[in-house]
């Protein structure tokens, strides 16, 4: 939780820290841990052979890569000009609000009702 405050706060200003900032970080913390678990639990019968284009996905999928590859050029950039805290604001956004709280509700049901091969499961 530590290394994640040091990755949230603006070094150039005053620097808060006490029991609720980490209580909210922990938080947080929880949040993307969840969504990464979730990710990886669903990757597990992955195979890049059965992968689908770009093009033939459905248009939320198409959404949530285009979201994806804005978030790694903005996190590039804010590299490149030493905002550490941007990255963490837009990995969180992108992690908590876009992933977790919107497209897995969404692709919850794809994931589950279609089976290990279907078309609606390799899409997601």
């Amino acid at each position: 939780v530590l290394r994640l405050w040091v990755s949230s706060v603006d070094f150039t200003g005053d620097v808060q820290i006490g029991p609720q900032v980490l209580r909210q970080l922990s938080d947080i913390y929880r949040k993307l841990r969840g969504t990464l678990r979730f990710l990886l639990g669903n990757l597990h019968d992955w195979k890049a052979e059965n992968s689908i284009a770009y093009d033939n996905l459905p248009e939320i999928d198409q959404h949530a890569l285009f979201q994806l590859d804005n978030v790694v050029k903005n996190i590039k950039e804010s590299y490149e000009t030493y905002e550490f805290f941007k990255i963490y604001q837009m990995i969180q956004r992108f992690a908590i609000v876009d992933l977790s709280n919107f497209y897995f509700d969404v692709a919850k049901d794809r994931l589950y009702v279609g089976g290990a091969s279907s078309f609606t499961r390799r899409s997601c």
